[in-house]
């Protein structure tokens, strides 16, 4: 049974998809490769080369938690690819993140009970950390600390316009916020 449903996953276009991501960005470096070239753009193509991951562990897999700690990784990821300089991308080299991820799925797949656990811990931290900022955010909002773009249009203008030595009777000002 165990091996039945082995070889239905590995023929599954999507988990070739991974397989072959993971090979490509960890094994051949391409990840901190792109990372270096082109700094902040190689880090958003990380993120979307995270994508299909993301799409087998919600849709495929349908599991929360496998997802959380895919997303874990991911964040991971982004974070050491933005220490600036060749830093992140040395850090990178070493990080992994696309084998982890790969490993995590498979593991969860087949019943491997210490991924499961590194899942699950996973999983809580990076809800406790979406809960954490969206608690943060909602403290900064509601006590003042969002920016009135309305306020900071007309300081720019007024700026501006004293620069020029000239009037803002003509301008009219909408509130919009």
């Amino acid at each position: 049974r165990q091996n039945t449903q082995r070889l239905q996953w590995e023929t599954d276009p999507l988990y070739r998809l991974i397989r072959t991501i993971k090979n490509v960005m960890d094994r051949y470096f391409l990840d901190p490769l792109i990372g270096l070239l082109f700094p902040t753009a190689g880090d958003i193509f990380s993120s979307v080369m995270m994508l299909p991951f993301l799409a087998v562990s919600l849709f495929r897999i349908k599991s929360i938690p496998l997802t959380l700690a895919i997303v874990y990784n991911m964040l991971t990821d982004m974070l050491l690819g933005i220490i600036p300089l060749w830093i992140g991308d040395l850090l990178d080299i070493f990080s992994r993140s696309y084998t982890k991820n790969f490993r995590l799925i498979v593991g969860f797949v087949e019943g491997d009970q210490e991924i499961i656990r590194e899942v699950n811990r996973k999983a809580v931290l990076t809800a406790v950390g979406i809960l954490l900022l969206g608690v943060l955010i909602y403290w900064l909002d509601t006590n003042g600390f969002r920016i009135n773009l309305y306020k900071l249009c007309q300081r720019i203008l007024q700026s501006s316009c004293n620069r020029r030595r000239t009037s803002l009777s003509h301008i009219k000002f909408r509130k919009f916020f």
